[in-house]
């Protein structure tokens, strides 16, 4: 499917800061209130969240203006695009990308469950996922099935541009957090702060690894995110759905 507009502590990752409110403090994205939500597996810390009975979808791009992308989106990447839509010269504006958003002068507030993989699939498949927004807000909660599930590696990159804005991960993800920061502002939630370590900071730059450090970098999740002019929260899937109302 595709829609497109013509025209600070060594354990700390970021430490958390003041100097701009939680995006998740009154105006973040309705909590999932699912059947089954309190019903996970007893030999998980945290339940899962359940994904809704909806079509997958993969190969997806939404771009405009003045508008608001958000609604529940299973993300499945062995679904192979149309022909018909593979041959839209827009097609390529996804590049490598799964699922692909941008908006200015909007907000993009999706909820994305990303599908377990098939039985065969190579281990390094990744879910590639793509937000860019200027002069509005992002709020981004992603989920991930049963730990005991094989499921693509999660590559999050964002572009951010003034605005309050909010990223919530499953509690699976191991990997690294890039992050390039002019002028904003970004707080890790408690969760993500217990388990982020620093790696690396100097000129607005930062890496830090969510989860083990010793993880096969081709084998990481990811998160790249460029801060402008904005403040932006991380969390986990299940914080986010405590803490928006």
């Amino acid at each position: 499917m595709l829609v497109s507009d013509p025209n600070s502590g060594p354990s700390t990752a970021i430490p958390s800061t003041d100097s701009f409110p939680p995006p998740y403090e009154g105006d973040g994205p309705s909590a999932h209130n699912a059947p089954g939500y309190s019903s996970g597996s007893s030999t998980l810390t945290h339940p899962l969240i359940p994904a809704p009975n909806i079509h997958p979808c993969n190969h997806l791009f939404l771009s405009d203006k003045d508008t608001f992308f958000g609604g529940q989106y299973v993300l499945d990447v062995g679904l192979p695009a149309p022909p018909f839509a593979s041959s839209l010269p827009v097609f390529k504006q996804l590049g490598n990308a799964n699922l692909r958003f941008e908006v200015r002068d909007g907000s993009i507030e999706p909820e994305i469950w990303v599908a377990a993989l098939k039985e065969k699939t190579p281990p390094d498949t990744r879910a590639r996922i793509v937000a860019k927004v200027r002069d509005g807000k992002t709020n981004i909660i992603l989920h991930a099935p049963h730990p005991s599930l094989p499921r693509p590696l999660i590559s999050l990159s964002l572009e951010i541009r003034d605005g309050r804005n909010a990223i919530a991960i499953p509690r699976s993800f191991r990997g690294q957090l890039k992050l390039k920061k002019r002028n904003g502002a970004v707080a890790l939630s408690p969760g993500v702060q217990a388990v982020a370590s620093l790696l690396y900071q100097a000129d607005g730059k930062h890496l830090c690894c969510i989860g083990e450090r010793d993880i096969d970098p081709e084998l990481a999740d990811q998160i790249n995110l460029d801060c402008r002019d904005g403040g932006v929260t991380i969390m986990f899937d299940d914080e986010a759905s405590k803490n928006w109302k």
